[in-house]
């Protein structure tokens, strides 16, 4: 992932942290090297593979909008 703005640097380092992905490259620092070197890291990993399966089975089925919906309602107090 190579951020730019808003949510995408939190994203990209939720990504890294659940070890579904490599780390972000930031934009300034972004060259071939770093860029095959994050492709390479998530392409190449069967373990990246595994962990981003397995989350993608938790998530599975699930409506984030309604599960948003559902925590805004009960926040509100309605």
């Amino acid at each position: 992932m190579i951020p730019h703005v808003m949510d995408q640097f939190y994203w990209g380092r939720r990504v890294h942290e659940l070890g579904i992905g490599p780390a972000s490259v930031n934009c300034k620092r972004l060259s071939q090297r770093t860029l095959t070197s994050a492709l390479r890291e998530a392409l190449g990993s069967s373990a990246t593979a595994e962990r981003a399966l397995s989350l993608a089975m938790k998530l599975k089925g699930r409506d984030g909008a309604v599960e948003l919906a559902d925590v805004l309602h009960h926040d509100l107090g309605y």
